[in-house]
């Protein structure tokens, strides 16, 4: 990848499989419609999801993913801090964290937020290229 370019696929995908096993209609029929463009679609989708279930993981990083590939990064980071607060755990919610935040110029952040996702998942590639994106050792 490119000096400068942060990763932001597969980022809406890394919960494909998470939604399948929990079965959530609404979060599901959201990746359908996010894979077919329909963004408006995914968001209803999502947002009815977490309608039924306001701390479901797969549906607030997605709707995360679509809020920041539409161009609403502030909507975005406030998803993934959520994310963050609810899933301390979650490698998905900090690289995504460090994605909206790299796109709104806070670099600082942006990269503590690739290296806590390096500190959960060691092996994270995306996470490395968004370090090496920032001109950052990973």
């Amino acid at each position: 990848m490119p000096r400068g370019q942060i990763e932001v696929a597969p980022l809406g995908h890394l919960c494909d499989s998470v939604v399948e096993q929990a079965g959530d209609g609404g979060a599901e029929r959201g990746l359908v419609a996010e894979r077919q463009g329909d963004l408006e679609g995914a968001l209803r989708l999502y947002q009815e999801s977490l309608t039924i279930d306001p701390n479901y993981i797969p549906a607030i990083l997605n709707l995360a993913s679509v809020r920041m590939n539409s161009g609403e990064l502030g909507a975005a980071e406030e998803l993934f801090r959520r994310a963050v607060s609810l899933a301390p755990d979650s490698y998905e919610a900090y690289n995504g964290l460090g994605i909206a935040l790299a796109r709104q110029g806070r670099n600082d952040e942006s990269e503590a937020a690739f290296r806590k996702a390096l500190e959960i998942d060691p092996n994270l590639e995306a996470a490395r290229d968004n370090l090496r994106a920032l001109g950052k050792t990973p």
